[in-house]
């Protein structure tokens, strides 16, 4: 039981990061193409 609650945390970790990463990217993303914009 133990290994599988650890298994769902860093599942659930990863999960976590990848959408903290994406959020960013896409601001990221968003800001450099107005400053290309102007």
């Amino acid at each position: 039981m133990s290994l599988y609650s650890n298994a769902w945390q860093q599942v659930q970790y990863v999960f976590n990061m990848d959408v903290v990463f994406r959020a960013f990217g896409g601001t990221l993303q968003n800001h450099m193409t107005s400053e290309r914009i102007m």
